[in-house]
């Protein structure tokens, strides 16, 4: 199976969840729908001990040749690791990013990820929501999701099969058949 990628700028996703969770309980009237995929509320103390190896890695690696190959360890599929084109073509685009991040930012990031909790709010998010994920991302494994739906009203889960944490580049017709799937829905319900 080919694969084809956009640049990616940042390897550790869950916070770009974590942003859109703040996001909507701080301005609520700015959010029409919430996409939630491969994110969590609060995290478990076992990311506490991933984050740590990896602010080391990115302070200790300054050719950046080790912190690709463990971003495809934690976000990838085994069955996109025996692709090896597709291996070398991400950890090329990995090592070569278009927006370099300094291991400080990536340090200061991590240290928010570490620390978020947005859980005992999220009752007060009011936009239709839909938490994503794959059922073999072993970073942010669907347990995380089940557990925003369950804090966030009327929110929908949905499992994609066959992907990783990056599952929307190894399997993007799927993520953006969910996606898409979840705008038309919300575009065909009656306004409050």
């Amino acid at each position: 199976m080919p694969w084809a990628f956009n640049r990616p700028t940042c390897w550790v996703c869950p916070w770009g969840g974590m942003i859109a969770q703040e996001l909507v309980l701080r301005y609520p009237e700015k959010v029409r729908r919430l996409l939630l995929a491969s994110t969590m509320a609060q995290v478990a103390p076992y990311h506490v001990t991933i984050l740590q190896p990896w602010k080391w890695i990115r302070q200790h690696d300054p050719d950046n040749e080790v912190f690709p190959i463990e971003m495809i360890a934690w976000c990838m599929t085994r069955e996109f690791a025996k692709n090896a084109e597709a291996v070398d073509q991400m950890i090329d685009q990995m090592q070569n990013p278009p927006f370099p991040q300094s291991p400080a930012a990536f340090g200061r990031q991590a240290d928010a990820v570490r620390t978020f909790d947005a859980l005992d709010r999220l009752g007060e998010v009011k936009a239709p929501t839909l938490a994503l994920v794959a059922d073999q991302d072993i970073l942010v494994p669907h347990w995380y999701s089940r557990e925003l739906v369950e804090a966030i009203p009327d929110a929908k889960l949905k499992i994609l099969e066959g992907g990783g944490h990056a599952f929307l580049w190894e399997i993007p017709a799927e993520f953006n058949q969910a996606v898409i799937e979840f705008l038309r829905a919300q575009e065909e319900q009656p306004t409050k």
